[in-house]
């Protein structure tokens, strides 16, 4: 028996490369586990970003339907007019569409206010904006302390 090895190029077989490469090769392992343990981690930061994301987007939601409603529940009447009538995509507050690309309209107004004149805006999600045409008279109702939050009369949704 000789113990010198064959000449090379030698074949060795696949197991062994295997246990060389992998099984028995701590860095390898460690490296694996650090590499789970890492997109683990990333799942969960990005999870709990979009969960906190969710939470701030309902809560605005929240808030400016509640104003909303507060403003058409207690608001000061008053007669506006429809200055524009625009087909538009909804987008979210910073700007960009929803992903479902839906189509609303944005319905303008003017309205007057002790001899001062005021705009306002609704959007109604809807496939048609008929009964909604420019120079229309219109019910508006309003925030007497802040002007600037104004719905049309009766709720267009």
């Amino acid at each position: 028996m000789t113990l010198r090895p064959p000449a090379s190029p030698r074949v060795i077989p696949a197991d062994v490369v295997t246990r060389i490469k992998h099984t028995n090769n701590v860095d390898w392992l460690v490296g694996t586990a650090f590499v789970a343990v890492g997109a683990l981690l990333a799942i969960v930061i990005v999870g709990i970003g979009l969960i906190v994301l969710g939470l701030k987007l309902r809560r605005r939601a929240r808030e400016r339907a509640e104003q909303w409603l507060r403003v058409l529940e207690l608001g000061a009447p008053a007669e506006g007019e429809i200055t524009a009538v625009a087909r538009v995509p909804v987008h979210t507050d910073d700007g960009h569409p929803t992903t479902a690309g839906s189509i609303s309209w944005r319905i303008d107004f003017t309205f007057d206010v002790d001899g001062t004149t005021h705009y306002g805006w609704n959007q109604l999600t809807a496939l048609t904006s008929e009964g909604f045409t420019v120079g229309q008279r219109v019910g508006v109702v309003y925030d007497e302390e802040d002007v600037t939050v104004a719905a049309l009369w009766p709720p267009v949704t």
